[in-house]
């Protein structure tokens, strides 16, 4: 493993942990509200870990957006807002969006390897994965 991936492989917010059980939770409620067939094929699981990206974003609009309303069906029960929106309606000074892409694409490429552990047992490579 070169430096860049080790940097990459560990994210920098202390939180990364409550990320991943965040991300757990929507990959299992995209799952189980959605028409993907078990065993997942390689785009299936790119789709998903993009859709976690995607809904982990939704969770610091407000609670009265479209997007969020839309989107609260695949959305943790309960969630810290703070990690993405600091309160001040600026959402670009959160934890979560203090990452980068690739760092939000780690998080949900963890979380999606520990949901095949637990749940799927299909064996997913991370090669298979964004």
């Amino acid at each position: 493993m070169n430096l860049v991936e080790k940097y990459l492989s560990e994210s920098a917010s202390k939180y990364k942990k409550e990320f991943i059980k965040y991300a757990y939770e929507i990959i299992d409620n995209i799952i189980s509200k959605t028409f993907f067939v078990i065993p997942l094929m390689p785009a299936d699981l790119k789709k998903i870990q993009s859709g976690v990206v995607t809904v982990m974003g939704f969770m610091a609009l407000p609670e009265g957006n479209p997007n969020f309303s839309n989107n609260k069906k695949f959305m943790p029960k309960k969630f810290n807002k703070f990690l993405f929106d600091n309160g001040d309606q600026n959402t670009y000074d959160s934890e979560w969006f203090d990452m980068t892409d690739a760092k939000h694409y780690t998080i949900a490429r963890e979380a999606l390897l520990e949901y095949d552990k637990k749940v799927l047992k299909s064996g997913i490579k991370r090669s298979d994965l964004i």
